[in-house]
């Protein structure tokens, strides 16, 4: 992800213009078979001088690379109906 996004990760946080990105583990992992309950989660978290379409633009970077890797991901957010295959529930 920090040769995707351009960033370095401090611990789990990457601090980029736009947005801080986390990689977090997820405390409800195992507790569920859809997404809700896989293992890590990425958040993004918009600065001030985001744009809309910049922080639409980062997840589908982040979304689109981890499915070609073969990592499953979903987006959970107000805009992931504007994502490819809406956020990844296409996917499914």
């Amino acid at each position: 992800m920090s040769e995707l996004l351009g960033g370095a990760f401090r611990r789990r946080s990457m601090f980029l213009a736009d947005a801080t990105v986390d990689v977090l583990r997820n405390s409800d992992a195992g507790t569920s078979e859809d997404f809700v309950g896989w293992p890590m989660l990425v958040e993004i978290e918009a600065t001030e001088e985001a744009t809309n379409m910049s922080i639409r633009n980062m997840a589908t970077e982040i979304l689109t690379a981890m499915w070609s890797c073969g990592t499953p991901a979903i987006a959970s957010c107000s805009f992931e109906d504007e994502l490819p295959w809406r956020g990844g529930m296409d996917r499914l």
